[in-house]
């Protein structure tokens, strides 16, 4: 294995371990309600929440499409609306649909912010753009 596909292994390794921890530290954030001890209504459930999973990675000059998925408990989808905080220029969002044409060999941050008017959460995600086969 030559050092730039070992260096390309080893960038992707590092980010689905990123990934896993993440998963794994948001999912003890998510507790039920009776496991805290709280009684009643939280408002934990009525913030609008990004439930899909970005891709991780894409080839250079190809084309990367994330659907993003919501869930909200108190808000019907015509009153989400989803917007790029963060992302590469290259990225656009249409009809809850994040895509682009990738520019750039390297790692790029994406963020996506929902929101219901009221109330918003956001997704921070990593794209690792690899050079293609030519």
């Amino acid at each position: 294995m030559d050092r730039g596909n070992k260096l390309k292994f080893v960038l992707s390794c590092g980010l689905v371990i990123f990934l896993l921890i993440s998963t794994v530290l948001f999912s003890k954030d998510n507790k039920d309600v009776s496991d805290l001890g709280v009684k009643g209504e939280s408002d934990r459930y009525f913030v609008p929440r990004i439930v899909s999973v970005a891709p991780i990675s894409v080839l250079e000059g190809r084309e990367y499409i994330y659907d993003v998925k919501v869930i909200d408990s108190d808000s019907s989808s015509d009153e989400i609306l989803i917007d790029i905080v963060e992302g590469p220029a290259w990225l656009s969002l249409d009809d809850n649909v994040v895509s682009g044409i990738a520019k750039g060999v390297g790692t790029y941050k994406l963020v996506l912010r929902v929101t219901d008017g009221e109330n918003f959460s956001l997704q921070e995600n990593y794209i690792l753009v690899e050079k293609g086969n030519e």
